[in-house]
């Protein structure tokens, strides 16, 4: 039998990792995201879209963990308490849903940096190679 205690420092654990997976998902673009602000936008703006993008990406991320249920209301946790494999289930869930919010994530920046260059390149603020 599994202490509740136990499933709340699962959950934290979960929470933990899931912050590392929004800090390796902006180290993996910082790179490449820092080179693409600085030749689209001024030093300021670009400076602070990292920011707000870096900020955004972890909290995003975290969100994702933080909707994994472990418990609550309305939903039973008692199989949870059965064996140490459940409980693990609902910690690699809890992964799970924080890297599908890190590709969401990903995928509308991704879109937002492709209107974001079309529309420069269209007015002739950045000539293409």
């Amino acid at each position: 039998m599994i202490s509740d205690d136990l499933i709340l420092c699962i959950y934290f654990v979960g929470l933990f990792l899931s912050c590392a997976i929004g800090v390796w998902g902006y180290l993996a673009i910082r790179t490449n995201l820092k080179r693409f602000l600085h030749r689209v936008a001024p030093a300021l703006l670009g400076s602070l879209t990292l920011g707000v993008i870096k900020i955004g990406l972890v909290a995003t991320v975290l969100v994702g963990g933080m909707t994994s249920k472990y418990y609550g209301c309305s939903y039973e946790y008692s199989h949870l308490k059965e064996t140490e494999l459940s409980l693990f289930g609902e910690l690699t869930g809890q992964m799970s849903t924080s890297i599908d919010a890190l590709t969401g994530f990903l995928l509308i920046l991704l879109v937002f940096s492709l209107l974001c260059l079309v529309i420069m390149v269209r007015t002739g603020g950045v000539r293409a190679r």
